[in-house]
């Protein structure tokens, strides 16, 4: 019955067109969820950890690691620590709770990304040794962070805000959002690399401060709530309830119909066999 309340009060159209977008933004819950799906596409994206995934050679060049067999074995262990790192995410997501993952994410890569950035100058500045392996530990430290929520919860947070008949108008936001974002990092940031260096890191660290703030005002925490209750979060309860009532009584009556409908099946059947 609460399902059926949720569909029911929930007044998106399901097939994506010019009406389903105008719905998006129509009420002020509606505009709540998509500043959270875009802000989680946007911020999967461009936190600052996640150089390493496109950029690592690059990276490491930068640090002195210059040799093929470095890279190579360098970029095997950062996959295999990933891997390692999915299965630990996937254990303390249910448990922890998807707002607080994403702040404790979100800040230990903040942390990481400016040591990184302050050790990468440095070694351009002294070529010690000992600082492009800091760099390289803040590299793997920040991958660890990204993957806790940046990676499974991209999707899975911004479903959970929507209901059940906005799923797919939302879905498809999200997703065009992230290639989007993706499509323009991919074509920016090895410019900036090549060209500025380590600067091209500064920008990235005051952008995941804004990323840390946005994080911290407007995400909403989600974990153990079924999708009614996570409704009420964003829209009127009284709708919800009123549409709650509504639907029972016209269970009520269907039920009564259904009733009335099999008692005269039944009678019916025994007229006949007297027959």
């Amino acid at each position: 019955m609460e399902i059926i309340a949720g569909v029911e009060a929930d007044k998106t159209v399901m097939i994506f067109s010019w009406e389903a977008v105008k719905t998006t933004i129509g009420s002020k819950g509606n505009r709540y969820r998509l500043w959270l799906c875009m802000w989680t596409a946007i911020g999967s994206q461009t936190i600052g950890g996640g150089f390493t995934a496109s950029y690592l050679p690059l990276i490491l060049d930068q640090i002195g690691m210059t040799s093929e067999k470095e890279q190579t074995l360098i970029n095997a262990c950062i996959n295999i620590f990933n891997w390692i790192c999915a299965f630990i995410a996937a254990i303390i997501i249910p448990r922890i709770g998807r707002r607080s993952i994403f702040l404790f994410s979100t800040l230990g890569t903040n942390i990481t990304f400016l040591i990184w950035t302050i050790l990468s100058e440095r070694y351009l500045a002294t070529k010690a040794v000992g600082l492009g392996i800091g760099v390289l530990v803040m590299i793997c430290a920040g991958a660890f962070f990204v993957v806790l929520a940046w990676i499974p919860l991209v999707i899975a947070y911004p479903l959970e805000t929507v209901t059940t008949k906005q799923r797919g108008v939302y879905f498809a936001i999200t997703m065009f959002t992230i290639n989007v974002t993706a499509f323009f990092v991919s074509y920016v940031s090895p410019i900036g690399l090549e060209n500025i260096g380590w600067r091209y890191y500064i920008p990235t660290c005051v952008w995941n401060v804004i990323l840390l703030l946005v994080v911290y005002f407007t995400f909403v925490e989600t974990t153990g709530m079924t999708l009614e209750e996570i409704a009420v979060l964003f829209d009127d309860p009284g709708e919800i309830l009123n549409a709650t009532i509504a639907v029972g009584k016209d269970l009520e009556e269907k039920r009564a119909d259904q009733f009335l409908h099999v008692e005269n099946s039944i009678c019916q059947i025994g007229k006949c066999s007297k027959a």
